[in-house]
């Protein structure tokens, strides 16, 4: 019932919005002269992972406006400034508390851009000192207080999530690059993420897996028992450390290490030990990372570290970059290849707990798939 209660909520709040910025009278801009300070928004509830993927949305507009100033406001301390974004806003809190800080954000943007679909975002743009709007601002359909290049369809949830970011790009006829944005980090990252790892004193001799256990949805979860077995038969070949921040996590591994440990196996555990801003910088100087479709999966994408990611239902082939065949170092494992019948359907996934398809992706498959990727040095795709 509450959850029912929220759904039509959030609908009621993207209807007004819908209607706010579709029968207001809209001006024709010069986008080249106009949008001189631009500002991207994406903070909670959306996750982690959806910022990654719509980072070739950024690097397109910084392509597109090269002498403008690129913003992005976020409450997720992943990036460092780069060369497609020149200023970084952190910004920290609940919804209400997010509401006050973005309304003490006192630079004046030209372009403020919702860069995916979240009632919430809507607020915190109209509490910015921003003349244009732009992106989802009510509902999967990209709208704006001034006249669009061309008018675009909604967003069709069986496509790859990054045309959520390419039809606002579409919307002003912009040149696309759908490559994620490369990551560097300062030296003061770098250096605590060295030491972190030197005192974790890992078998030199073997290896480094990152085991990223924890996703919030129970559909996108392989079992805590699956990852202590899949530790108890390569445990002789590689390093394994968990993955993951305060919280749930936490409990997990730590649930998964005490079970090996009482098996009389070691393994690595760096839950809650790094910022969030090391934990892509960590990542990136594992060998392989074994991981749930979540933020973490995303990181180790972003960063080019060989990852093995676990689907329940999302199709994974919406979920990778476009061209992640290129280096043969991202594969999958994806329940529908092995359980044929029912029909996924993306909403549900959220609400029906029956729908963890992950159950069918056996411990034996894991292993087959990690230790070619290593016979290999690099992961083989079936045609």
């Amino acid at each position: 019932m509450l959850k029912k209660i929220k759904v039509k909520t959030v609908k009621l709040f993207e209807k007004y919005y819908e209607l706010k910025y579709n029968l207001i009278r809209k001006p024709t801009l010069n986008y080249e002269l106009e949008f001189r300070n631009i500002c991207f928004i994406l903070t909670w509830p959306l996750g982690i992972g959806d910022l990654i993927m719509l980072t070739p949305t950024i690097k397109s507009f910084k392509k597109n406006f090269p002498n403008s100033k690129i913003t992005l406001i976020t409450n997720y301390d992943i990036f460092d400034i780069n060369d497609f974004i020149d200023e970084i806003i952190l910004v920290k809190g609940n919804n209400l508390g997010l509401i006050t800080e973005f309304s003490n954000i006192g630079e004046k943007f030209d372009l403020g851009i919702i860069l995916a679909r979240s009632v919430n975002q809507v607020t915190y743009l109209n509490k910015l000192n921003c003349r244009f709007h732009l992106g989802y601002l009510g509902g999967f359909k990209v709208s704006s207080n001034f006249k669009l290049f061309s008018d675009i369809e909604k967003f069709d949830i069986n496509k790859h999530f990054s045309y959520v970011g390419f039809n606002i790009c579409n919307s002003l006829n912009l040149k696309i690059d759908k490559t994620l944005m490369s990551m560097n980090y300062p030296s003061s990252v770098v250096n605590n993420v060295n030491k972190f790892k030197k005192n974790l004193e890992f078998d030199d001799s073997k290896p480094i897996i990152g085991l990223n256990t924890n996703v919030h949805w129970e559909s996108r979860r392989w079992s805590e028992d699956n990852y202590i077995s899949l530790v108890e038969r390569l445990y002789d070949k590689f390093n394994f450390v968990l993955l993951g921040g305060p919280g749930p996590d936490e409990i997990l591994n730590n649930y998964i290490e005490k079970n090996l440990l009482d098996k009389g196996i070691k393994i690595f555990n760096s839950t809650s030990k790094l910022k969030l801003i090391e934990l892509p910088q960590f990542i990136s100087t594992l060998d392989f990372m074994i991981t749930s479709d979540s933020g973490p999966m995303h990181i180790g994408i972003l960063m080019r570290t060989p990852t093995l990611a676990l689907f329940g239902p999302i199709d994974p082939n919406l979920r990778f970059p476009f061209d992640y065949k290129k280096n043969h170092i991202i594969d999958y494992l994806w329940y529908l290849d092995y359980a044929k019948g029912g029909v996924y359907d993306y909403h549900s996934e959220y609400v029906d707990k029956n729908m963890n398809g992950l159950k069918a992706i056996s411990v034996e498959f894991v292993c087959e798939k990690t230790l070619n990727f290593f016979k290999n040095n690099k992961f083989t795709y079936i045609k």
